[in-house]
């Protein structure tokens, strides 16, 4: 017993210090990306005791655990006098990145843990040890635990409950008669993490239908199955019924003439072939084709231990073909793969060395593999330096923000292109609150509902207009406007404008533009023109991470 628990002593801090390890952002945060505040903003939110994530677009279950970990934070602070109160806290929200890098570093625990959990499963079934270290430099050294460490994802959550399937299935009992009940609440755990888990369903069926008791208790089993995944995705997501979401995610589908302006559909691909060769890019570049290749040889798998074989094929294409019924092919989709193709590139290469009985093959197949091994361990190496480089690298939305605020904030009127911009640093000027709401992102997806983000955002910009302006502050702002509004241009105090290549390039140069199909395409193309005819770049600020942002000073006033 007592050597049991300083093993999973052992386990945890070994996890901490590969996740410190990978998450270079933690200690050196430069921004947030795309996608990472709809987890953290919404988070922060429950800290006021409203539970209304407000918004869907994830499973709750990735905002709750997040809350709760905010919460023992923020109240572990208050205790040792660092915070006032919780929203003190839950301010830092609008000044630096903690709340984005807490959510980073515990999202990359949850995916090395499942890595761990690989290595325990492969000890299990009498894998050796120099293979499942195999397993572990792998995923360290690969290219999507180096940049997911840094890019907040909830498909690292889901990996987490992939590989917690695969556990379950080898270490329950396969006369377990509660076997099935423990793959389904699992499942459903998946699926409150991401409503995409719901392609894990042929998994349960799988576990179900080889169960050795008749047809009649198989249909009990489902049946009672079917209630605890709803007990469990109703407790774990109160406010958005799972049924209704999936009956709605069942019968609706994005076809081509319905992309929108903010759909990202710009790299779609409409063909299945190109769909798959896209996915053996993804694999490729983030599992590597060292852990790929060895796919090949299953079948040997398949001698070794035949029920294996077949819940990992089944689980493999659960990750991978229904995602692929989506225009797009995105990375990120499959992170919940990349660990599992790795465990089963393992798996697949003991099988060989297991299946010759001759020493001389068997120490031929670890030599070359660990060779192999070591020219991968090289390259990676040089990858997560370079990688690890660009995210410590000063980002043009930070170093932009610090330069106006310094150089240019409180004399002018500063416009912000309100068309994606996400790629501007975040003003907030005193002519209205609403506005700098908006700059903020803070109360996106509804947020505005949220009486303690409100309370912590009005105490944040009272203190904030306090520092930046003076009394008389009420002749100078910030405004966010659309580029084609005429009334921003020709205010008297209008002497800035902030705009990214990111978003005007879509209307000057690119030709083939999605956003032909939007009315005021052409009325923007029209504004943005009209900018660099009558204004003066003074600032440019490109040698950082992240999109361009540039600042222009306008010569005239009239449009």
């Amino acid at each position: 017993m007592k050597r049991t628990i300083l093993i999973e002593i052992g386990l945890l801090f070994i996890g901490i210090l590969i996740t410190g390890l990978l998450c270079v952002s933690s200690w050196n945060f430069s921004v947030e990306h795309v996608d990472e505040s709809e987890l953290t903003y919404h988070a922060v939110g429950f800290l006021g005791g409203d539970l209304n994530p407000y918004w869907y677009g994830y499973g709750s279950l990735s905002m709750y655990i997040l809350g709760v970990l905010y919460w023992i934070i923020g109240h572990f602070y208050i205790f040792i006098g660092k915070f006032s109160s919780i929203e003190s806290y839950a301010s830092q929200l609008l000044y630096n990145g903690h709340h984005t890098s807490v959510a980073r570093f515990l999202y990359t625990l949850f995916s090395v843990y499942g890595t761990i959990l690989y290595i325990r499963v492969g000890k299990k079934i009498g894998v050796q040890w120099p293979f499942l270290i195999f397993l572990i430099i792998g995923y360290i050294l690969s290219e999507d635990a180096i940049v997911y460490a840094n890019y907040l994802r909830v498909d690292q959550l889901v990996s987490l409950w992939v590989s917690v399937l695969v556990a379950a299935y080898v270490f329950i009992d396969k006369s377990n008669a509660y076997k099935p009940f423990y793959i389904i609440s699992v499942i459903a755990l998946a699926t409150v993490s991401k409503i995409s888990a719901l392609a894990l369903l042929p998994v349960f069926l799988f576990v179900l239908l080889t169960q050795s008791i008749t047809i009649r208790q198989k249909i009990k089993q489902l049946g009672i199955s079917a209630v605890l995944f709803i007990i469990i995705t109703s407790v774990l997501q109160p406010y958005n019924n799972i049924i209704l979401t999936i009956v709605y995610t069942l019968t609706t589908h994005v076809q081509p003439n319905e992309i929108s302006l903010i759909g990202g559909y710009a790299n779609a691909q409409f063909s299945i072939i190109d769909r798959v060769l896209g996915l053996i890019e993804i694999l490729n570049t983030n599992v590597s084709i060292l852990f790929v290749a060895p796919l090949l040889l299953f079948p040997f798998l398949y001698k070794l231990d035949k029920r294996l074989f077949y819940f990992l094929l089944i689980l493999l294409l659960s990750t991978t073909i229904p995602l692929l019924l989506s225009i797009k092919t995105i990375n990120y989709w499959f992170i919940p793969s990349f660990n599992l193709i790795r465990f089963i590139a393992i798996l697949n290469v003991f099988a060989l060395y297991k299946y010759f009985d001759s020493t001389w093959v068997k120490r031929s197949i670890l030599l070359l593999f660990s060779l192999l091994l070591i020219n991968y361990s090289y390259n990676r190496f040089k990858r997560y330096q370079l990688i690890t480089h660009e995210i410590t690298r000063a980002n043009n939305i930070t170093d932009s923000k610090k330069w106006i605020e310094s150089e240019i904030l409180g004399k002018s009127n500063i416009l912000i292109d309100d068309l994606w911009y996400t790629n501007l640093p975040k003003i907030y000027g005193n002519s209205s609150i609403d506005e700098a709401k908006n700059i903020s992102r803070f109360f996106i997806y509804d947020r505005y509902k949220n009486a303690f983000l409100t309370r912590v955002f009005d105490e944040f910009y009272a203190r904030y207009i306090s520092q930046y302006y003076s009394e008389d502050g009420a002749k100078y702002s910030v405004r966010l406007h659309s580029i084609i509004n005429t009334e921003a241009y020709n205010s008297p105090n209008t002497t800035y404008i902030l705009v990214s290549p990111n978003t005007y390039n879509v209307f000057i140069n690119d030709t083939n533009s999605i956003f032909e199909q939007e009315a005021s395409y052409f009325e923007r193309r029209a504004a943005y023109m009209y900018l660099f005819n009558n204004s003066e770049l003074i600032k440019t600020f490109d040698q950082g991470t992240g999109g361009v942002v540039e600042v222009y000073k306008l010569n005239q006033q009239q449009i």
